[in-house]
């Protein structure tokens, strides 16, 4: 992912997030205001209820206004012209309008004596019951218009709201912890970019600084052979030999690692062109089988394919053929049995390199072509590499949508097979 999309996902993400958050707070505290409207409502019909009855058990009249006041959010004043000389009425109008309206809730109500401002009787009630300790006995402001009056107070409003709100806090609940996964991935994706770039940057540095004293050497061990003295020196000319084909090895290994060091932005820039698959094929077949008929093995060759031309990358597909066929090689058990096979498919043809080496166990092939993974062969440490090759296969196959399949048993060999799509 370059810095472009990374920059253009953080920005996204962070205007997605804010404003599914800003939605979400709106919707909350509109259905908070719609809930506790609903609920004044419901209180202001069960008192002005509640104060009928007590009007009609007094025979008194109501006051024509003032009626109810709300000085708070839980606080009611409800005036009445009549003095209340049983809270038991009183409480028994109040949970029978409550209940009416569908409110369930504790409530702490109160009776006031005008003259004096004190709190004749108290009490606290729920639908249980249950009688819980009186509210503490203070002077109240005293209420305009008021003669005789008793308030009526909802302790616990808050948690009331919040059980009827429950599935918008649940919702936004969900919601801030999708935001805050959305900003740990995205925390995680900038480290790892970052250091990805510090691990590519260091092989580039450090594979080109092994390029300086390689070919130093190489210079050096030519020179060496070409000398009259080392010439005639059997064993100066076979430690000459040595170091130099050493050195093209060595060198030979710091090209791939450095190939693959560059290897995912090249695989967004291949060059497509019409190539022959038997031509790339025929060019290799003259080199692997010097080596595998030096490994006293068979190498067999069979080109059914009637429309071989495909659109791909020369150079990338060359590699890879050597890829495949050199692990064949690697891999053999006594000597090398390796076939290649191309067969016309519905829409293209299809590749298949195949051999009877040591194979690989099924737990190890969805790792096979992961970056550095490399098949664990226990104590034996005949074959050397980097673990690249396959990655590279894959990234080729990938960069040019083709299909990659590998089957394999262990013990009897390996088969891989790439299909070309389009290609007729």
């Amino acid at each position: 992912m370059t810095n472009r999309s990374i920059r253009w996902l953080v920005v996204v993400s962070a205007l997605a997030v804010t404003g599914l958050l800003s939605v979400q707070s709106y919707w909350v505290y509109q259905t908070l205001k719609i809930k506790q409207s609903e609920f004044r409502q419901s209180v202001t019909i069960a008192l002005r209820r509640a104060a009928v009855s007590m009007s009609k058990y007094n025979r008194t009249k109501l006051p024509t206004k003032n009626l109810i006041q709300r000085p708070s959010t839980n606080y009611y004043v409800v005036n009445i012209n009549s003095p209340i000389d049983d809270p038991s009425i009183l409480e028994y109008f109040l949970i029978k309008e409550f209940e009416r309206v569908g409110i369930s809730e504790p409530f702490e109500y109160g009776i006031y004596d005008c003259a004096s401002d004190d709190l004749a009787y108290g009490n606290c009630c729920n639908y249980d019951d249950e009688i819980i300790a009186p509210s503490k006995r203070r002077k109240k402001p005293k209420s305009k218009d008021l003669i005789y009056y008793f308030v009526v107070r909802f302790p616990g409003i808050s948690s009331f709201f919040l059980r009827e709100m429950w599935f918008s806090v649940l919702f936004s609940g969900i919601i801030i912890l999708v935001s805050l996964f959305l900003a740990y991935a995205l925390y995680v994706i900038l480290q790892q970019k970052r250091y990805s770039e510090v691990q590519r940057d260091f092989i580039n540095n450090l594979t080109h600084e092994f390029k300086t004293p390689i070919t130093s050497i190489s210079l050096a061990a030519q020179t060496l052979q070409e000398s009259q003295v080392v010439q005639k020196d059997t064993r100066l000319k076979r430690y000459t030999d040595l170091i130099v084909s050493q050195n093209k090895r060595l060198n030979a290994q710091v090209e791939k690692v450095l190939e693959m060091a560059r290897l995912p932005q090249n695989m967004s820039r291949v060059t497509l062109k019409q190539v022959s698959l038997h031509d790339l094929i025929e060019q290799i077949i003259p080199e692997m089988k010097v080596r595998i008929e030096a490994e006293k093995g068979r190498l067999l060759v069979n080109l059914f394919s009637k429309y071989p031309i495909i659109e791909a990358d020369e150079l990338h597909v060359s590699n890879i053929l050597h890829t495949l066929l050199d692990n064949a090689i690697k891999y053999k058990k006594d000597y090398p049995v390796i076939s290649i096979l191309t067969v016309d498919v519905e829409d293209g043809c299809k590749l298949v390199i195949e051999d009877k080496g040591i194979g690989i166990d099924k737990k190890h092939l969805k790792h096979l072509f992961k970056r550095f993974y490399r098949v664990p062969t226990g104590k034996l440490h005949n074959v050397k590499g980097f673990g690249l090759g396959l990655y590279y296969v894959d990234q080729v196959v990938r960069a040019h949508h083709w299909t990659l399949d590998v089957t394999s048993t262990k013990g009897e060999g390996t088969r891989f097979s790439i299909r070309f799509h389009n290609n007729k």
